[in-house]
């Protein structure tokens, strides 16, 4: 195997979450020079007139079971569907909340699209990796780099708290969008993420005064705990650097929806306390995208909110929403808030909803205090008493205010968050695969 990787000419990586995924490569003669010189593929909406590293985990088939779109376009064109009714024939998989768990590699594993409707796992996650390999082998075409499907070697994510049946899972998958075993390595998240800082730290990069203490935890013998706050799920991982440089797992992985859910759970609550649960139920059946753009917007203003914020908190919501309950309620929302313990601190108009920052910030107690309390659980067992670093990683960790409450809680101890913490995972498994392909020490999955 390693005298034909040896050939490649780059590293691609994949990595699935359950909303969004991404892609991710680097050419092998820029690695050599500079690890960190790894480009991310781009994807365009046009109804959200964005570009965007990270593509919606969406995938919609005709009412024949064959493939019509993925991602953004799954999304327009489905959106369009319903709007005309059209949609009950149809089949969209999206929102892929079981990686929360294991999944299993067998035909009988099942997958529900958004109707309720059954399809084979296998069969949608491999039509995820195919677009994905699709798009990025699209984009070589277009400026004409020669690069082919052989010439690549693929690395795709998996969950640490998974088993050898959800890795097989994903090499079938694979296999069946066309990439084949020889082709293809799997990286534990948790290992990606940890190899991403420890490049940075080594490249030196600036992390105001953390960058000697985080710089000692890459060293041999160092033990570090991987905080990966997804979308959906916290996954939890420890670790000691052996000193060959393999990582040897000190805990159980653990994971659960401790934090994404939390915070979204919260804000929903906030919503249904406002406008009634059957009206919101109601507004997001019938709105389904314009109820998650608002779920996006709000992740979007807590990674610029921090604990000293003072200013209020503006929250773009969609106008049909206030439309739809005032004619329904026949009620004006600013007297609907007058009547709530919300008066003082918010205010709603048109396509706008602002909160004070401190209102703002009580979103994320709950998941704040479950991520700290499964911590502290973790660093009292006897055999993590050396840990003295913690990574975090994923798209929660891009929360100023997640940061600031691990911060606190752990004032002794190292907190390194790297820059785009969202994507940490997605460049750390390239640099896995190159050393992979270089046959540097690194203990293999697949």
């Amino acid at each position: 195997m390693y005298s034909e990787q040896k050939n490649k000419m780059l590293v691609a990586a994949i990595d699935i979450g359950t909303t969004f995924s991404a892609c991710a490569y680097s050419l092998q003669i820029d690695f050599e020079t500079d690890s960190m010189h790894i480009h991310t593929n781009t994807w365009t909406s046009i109804s959200r007139a964005l570009m965007s590293i990270k593509v919606p985990t969406a995938v919609l088939l005709d009412k024949s079971q064959k493939f019509l779109a993925f991602g953004y376009d799954a999304e327009e064109q489905y959106s369009e569907l319903v709007l005309d009714e059209e949609h009950h024939d149809y089949y969209y998989f999206c929102g892929f909340k079981m990686l929360r768990h294991e999944l299993k590699h067998t035909v009988q594993t099942m997958i529900k699209d958004d109707n309720g409707i059954e399809m084979p796992a296998l069969e949608i996650f491999s039509l995820v990796i195919k677009n994905l390999k699709g798009h990025l082998l699209e984009s070589f075409k277009s400026v004409e780099t020669g690069i082919v499907n052989d010439d690549i070697h693929w690395v795709l994510t998996v969950p640490a708290i998974w088993t050898e049946s959800g890795k097989q899972f994903m090499r079938e998958a694979a296999n069946k969008a066309g990439i084949s075993g020889e082709h293809l390595s799997l990286c534990l998240k948790p290992d990606a993420a940890t190899l991403l800082c420890q490049h940075l730290l080594t490249d030196k990069i600036q992390d105001e005064d953390v960058v000697g203490n985080a710089c000692t935890s890459s060293e041999k013998g160092a033990t570090f705990m991987v905080l990966d706050l997804g979308d959906e799920t916290a996954e939890i991982t420890c670790h000691q650097k052996d000193a060959d440089g393999t990582l040897l797992q000190l805990q159980t992985p653990s994971g659960g929806p401790w934090v994404g859910p939390s915070v979204d759970r919260a804000f929903n609550q906030l919503l249904i306390k406002i406008v009634g649960a059957p009206h919101l139920r109601k507004f997001q059946k019938e709105n389904k995208f314009k109820a998650e753009e608002l779920l996006i917007d709000f992740k979007m203003k807590s990674t610029k909110i921090t604990n000293e914020s003072i200013e209020r908190v503006t929250l773009r919501l969609p106008v049909s929403l206030l439309e739809s309950f005032e004619k329904d309620t026949e009620e004006k929302i600013q007297d609907v808030l007058k009547q709530t313990a919300y008066e003082d601190k918010m205010t709603w108009c048109g396509d706008k909803l602002r909160m004070e920052a401190n209102f703002f910030r009580a979103l994320f107690n709950e998941a704040k205090s479950n991520l700290i309390e499964h911590v502290k659980s973790l660093l009292t067992k006897s055999h993590l008493k050396d840990v003295s670093t913690l990574l975090m990683v994923g798209s929660f960790s891009e929360s100023l205010i997640m940061q600031s409450a691990v911060k606190d809680a752990y004032p002794g101890m190292t907190v390194f968050v790297p820059p785009e913490p969202g994507i940490a995972v997605l460049k750390g498994a390239v640099i896995y695969g190159h050393r992979i392909i270089a046959r540097l020490p690194k203990k293999e999955i697949n």
